[in-house]
């Protein structure tokens, strides 16, 4: 058995949380809004981020919650704890639907363009929302090449190639100044 797919920890680190690192020049205020409890996609992108940033003591975590990979969920979470940490200056949601959400809740609070907002996903919306200035960062995956390596790697045992328990495919930090490519 093979696993073929992004390497969500080195995604919520490397490209997130780095990212993070460099914008707020190692002094935020940041929540995370994660997907389902005790789901590995999403504890692995949490967890990366957390390494990430641990080494900034400027960068205080105030708040994680769940909003459960939901856009509405991520309204009605980040609202909240909005409401509890009127200071916080970002929020990394663990995709880009929990994201959009916090920016619906960000436009509601009046703070358009006051919160940082790192996703996960690089989806049409929030491309959008990059292009607009109203998401700093996301994290492009790439379904297509998932794909194709892991038709190639099924055929491996039919051709007696060995077959290795983990391939990472392509992943990237997606920005304004950045596009997917």
């Amino acid at each position: 058995m093979s696993f073929v797919g992004s390497d969500n920890c080195r995604g919520g680190h490397q490209l997130i949380g780095e990212f993070l690192v460099k914008a707020s020049g190692g002094k935020t205020r940041v929540t995370s809004l994660e997907g389902i409890a005790r789901h590995e996609t999403g504890d692995s992108r949490v967890r990366g981020f957390r390494d990430a940033v641990k080494g900034s003591p400027g960068i205080v975590i105030v708040a994680s919650q769940t909003a459960n990979w939901e856009r509405d969920q991520g309204f009605s979470v980040f609202q909240n704890i909005l409401q509890a940490h009127p200071d916080l200056d970002t929020v990394f949601a663990c995709n880009d639907m929990m994201a959009l959400g916090a920016i619906e809740a960000i436009n509601t609070a009046g703070k358009a363009s006051k919160i940082r907002v790192l996703g996960f996903d690089a989806v049409k919306d929030a491309r959008a929302a990059l292009e607009s200035g109203a998401m700093a960062a996301t994290v492009a995956q790439y379904p297509d090449e998932m794909g194709k390596v892991a038709v190639e790697t099924a055929l491996k045992p039919i051709r007696e190639e060995a077959v290795p328990s983990d391939i990472g495919v392509r992943i990237e930090l997606v920005t304004k100044e950045t596009p997917r490519q």
